[in-house]
């Protein structure tokens, strides 16, 4: 992903370095030649100096074998279909952008071009959540965190296990998200505190699934705040699932407790985001 070199007077741009002949370098069409030319020249000859008399022939020393001419004509030819602007400066093309110049969002559709999209990719990344819970979200919906089915598809441990929580289901980020009966009694907290119209998940809830239904009972303003608010709540989940992983008791918390610590972070969001208007500004 280079840019191109648009040859006009020479003047800044090296013969021999330089990918001026169809993006690539005369040391790239003819490297038997290059290694006859010194270090001085490779590195300080301009185009306007070398083909001024065709002086670039003059830089290779020694005797050429003829595989060694026949490369040399080969190079002159690829150097005689190069259009030159002789009466303009030389400059540098973006080729992904019309205008010709750089643009990092130009380099980004280049990128993404012929990808698919993330599903709920721009409702995390467009959410006033921190970008700790961004991340989090981001990874859980692509199922890549560290559950424990995870854990055992990569070989970190033999079978699957349990919910740390529960005791009841298998460690799965769908699960622990949405399914466990500690999360569907958050969200049903969390909601019932708010004075809100979605529904908390199901026993079959999915992430993916459950988000772009009950995002969709809110107007634009405010979905960013219910996406905000389920990023926060999956991340203070995920935490209070690896202190019951890794039996840190004092990082443990009830149901009640998670509600508060959800809502008291959201909060801080808004007020960091002087939101103080739409349906979320109960408590």
């Amino acid at each position: 992903m280079v840019p191109l070199l648009l040859v006009g007077d020479g003047q800044s741009v090296l013969f021999w370095r330089d990918r001026w002949i169809g993006g690539r370098s005369a040391a790239d069409i003819a490297p038997g030649i290059t290694l006859h030319i010194s270090n001085r020249n490779k590195n300080a000859r301009t185009i306007a100096q070398a083909m001024r008399e065709n002086k670039w022939i003059r830089d290779i020393s020694g005797t050429l074998a003829t595989r060694g001419a026949r490369v040399c004509v080969a190079l002159w030819n690829a150097i005689n279909s190069v259009h030159r602007q002789t009466g303009e400066p030389d400059k540098l093309s973006w080729p992904w952008n019309s205008s010709g110049t750089y643009t990092t969002s130009s380099t980004y559709r280049m990128l993404c071009q012929g990808r698919v999209r993330f599903e709920l990719g721009t409702e995390i990344w467009s959410s006033k959540a921190t970008p700790k819970a961004k991340l989090f979200m981001w990874l859980a919906v692509q199922h890549r965190i560290w559950t424990a089915d995870r854990r055992m598809r990569h070989g970190l441990q033999p079978q699957s296990s349990a919910c740390y929580v529960c005791l009841q289901e298998e460690d799965t980020a769908e699960h622990l998200l949405m399914q466990c009966v500690l999360a569907r009694e958050v969200w049903h907290k969390c909601r019932v505190l708010l004075g809100l119209q979605f529904e908390a998940p199901l026993r079959d809830s999915t992430v993916q699934q459950w988000w772009s239904v009950e995002r969709g009972k809110f107007r634009d303003k405010e979905r960013h705040w219910f996406d905000s608010l389920v990023c926060t709540a999956g991340h203070a989940l995920w935490k209070n699932r690896n202190a019951w992983c890794f039996n840190n008791v004092h990082q443990q918390r009830s149901t009640d407790e998670l509600t508060a610590l959800i809502l008291d972070e959201f909060y801080k969001l808004k007020a960091v985001h002087r939101s103080g208007d739409g349906v979320f500004d109960n408590g």
